[in-house]
């Protein structure tokens, strides 16, 4: 896609007419949204850290793409997975 391209202009670095965020800026709170929503370290109880490695805790797969930074200072939970790629219609 073009927000995980080398394209200087709307990829990885780039911020379109230079008043946007950048490809990795979106993608990054994309990740982070989605922990958020399903990580088990969100209910910061005892209960909440003994589940995140129960089968009721949802599996989050995270495809970087191409670029080597794109989980730069971002904490995965234990119910995910990060991959450069995935076979996407074989997990649907």
């Amino acid at each position: 896609t073009v927000v995980t391209s080398d394209r200087a202009a709307f990829g990885w670095h780039g911020t379109g007419s230079g008043e946007s965020i950048t490809g990795k800026e979106l993608v990054q709170s994309v990740i982070n949204g989605v922990i958020d929503g399903l990580s088990p370290f969100s209910d910061q109880s005892i209960q909440s850290s003994v589940k995140a490695d129960q089968t009721d805790s949802p599996l989050l797969i995270c495809a970087c793409g191409q670029q080597p930074d794109a989980l730069d200072d971002i904490i995965l939970p234990p119910n995910s997975i990060a991959r450069a790629s995935v076979p996407q219609v074989d997990i649907l």
